[in-house]
């Protein structure tokens, strides 16, 4: 029986090299994967990329009707799992019709995002997924102490929930660094 996954971390732990390897694991029996990455990061063009150096090409989608799209081609054209990159990201809507891939063709399908934005709020398509996946695993990351990272402090200074970057713009951290800086930056 397929399942809907959420793999869940905060940046820096792995998340898109843990989906690559994931997927290569399918290819390699000879399974048909299906690669999806959220449009609203372009960073990598249309691919999933890691930071260690793999990639792969992914279709990009944005919003509801691309997922429906994508749910009619594969009735057509069958996979033997999905892949979703950034699936933070997503609507309710889009995660709805990822569980209606898993319940109505048998596919799994495994995604990948943050949790949690940098004012450690969730995002809609995380929270979702929270609420309605079979399988919730979190990915772990450490702070530059050496403890559990949790939150994605941004560096920069934006109230906007969605602020594509790197290291550049955001750096894990652990709750006592990141109520440290939280606290230092409202005083």
């Amino acid at each position: 029986m397929a399942k809907l996954y959420f793999r869940y971390s905060p940046m820096n732990s792995g998340k898109s090299t843990h989906l690559l390897q994931t997927a290569w694991n399918y290819k390699e029996r000879n399974m048909k994967v299906l690669l999806l990455t959220s449009a609203l990061d372009t960073r990598s063009g249309c691919a999933i990329a890691s930071r260690i150096g793999i990639k792969e090409e992914a279709k990009p989608v944005k919003t509801k009707e691309d997922m429906l799209e994508i749910y009619t081609q594969l009735k057509e054209n069958p996979v033997d799992a999905v892949f979703v990159d950034e699936s933070q990201f997503l609507t309710k809507d889009m995660v709805d019709i990822l569980g209606d891939v898993v319940d109505n063709y048998d596919i799994p399908v495994f995604c990948y995002g943050l949790k949690t934005d940098f004012a450690t709020e969730l995002f809609e398509g995380s929270e979702r997924l929270l609420a309605i996946a079979d399988s919730i695993t979190e990915l772990k990351s450490i702070c530059k102490y050496g403890r559990k990272a949790i939150f994605n402090a941004r560096l920069i200074d934006s109230k906007e929930q969605i602020v594509i970057g790197g290291e550049d713009i955001y750096e894990t951290m652990c709750r006592k660094c990141y109520n440290r800086r939280k606290n230092a930056s409202s005083m």
